[in-house]
């Protein structure tokens, strides 16, 4: 650990990018706080802010739980936006649990840390202003519940957009199967497919949302 400490305080900007890549993989114990005080040092490096994201691949919820409500990773831009992309892949997972433990760490932070998590969440749930598959619960989480009646309008904004990717009740539910076609909508259908395949599948896909990044 200190020979990596020495390496992690080098100035120089090859060595700083190899650490940005390298220290958010170790997991041996007493490196995170090391990895934390970088990426705080270096908070407005892209570099960093990428090595940390990809580095902590499955572990991004455990690492915010730690930061979140730190003074420093609150008032500060580059660090909240960070922390806004970490939030962000604990969406992408759709794993209701860790969904529900982000949700329990934003309402514990004030009103500012409380709008850059949800905007973390709500801009991975919503790529291309399409909202991904919804995460299901049996009822709505507690801390979703408690946000929605915030004395602040921009968090209960972010909270009722939210509730379009984390569903409940009713909502939970799977929509109702589609009716049979009739013989002659079957072979609309059919046609439909042939055009849209010649004509429209290039770019648009055959799922419909189109090329990536695009």
């Amino acid at each position: 650990l200190p020979a990596l400490t020495e390496v992690a305080q080098d100035e120089d900007a090859d060595v700083t990018q190899q650490v940005a890549l390298s220290l958010p993989t170790i997991k041996a114990p007493g490196v995170e706080p090391l990895l934390r005080e970088f990426v705080v040092k270096h908070a407005e490096n892209s570099v960093v802010r990428d090595g940390l994201i990809t580095g902590l691949a499955g572990r991004e919820l455990e690492f915010l739980q730690r930061v979140g409500a730190s003074e420093e990773w609150v008032s500060n831009g580059n660090l909240r936006n960070i922390v806004q992309a970490l939030a962000g892949c604990v969406a992408r997972q759709r794993n209701a649990a860790r969904l529900e433990q982000l949700l329990k760490l934003a309402q514990s932070l004030p009103t500012v840390g409380q709008v850059n998590l949800l905007d973390g969440i709500n801009k991975a749930a919503f790529p291309k202003g399409r909202v991904l598959k919804p995460v299901t619960f049996t009822s709505q989480p507690l801390s979703m519940a408690s946000m929605a009646e915030s004395d602040y309008q921009t968090v209960r904004e972010r909270v009722a957009r939210l509730s379009k990717f984390i569903v409940w009740g009713e909502a939970a539910k799977p929509p109702a199967p589609p009716r049979a076609l009739t013989v002659a909508e079957q072979k609309q259908f059919e046609l439909g497919r042939v055009l849209y395949t010649a004509t429209c599948g290039a770019c648009h896909q055959a799922n419909g949302l189109g090329e990536e990044g695009k």
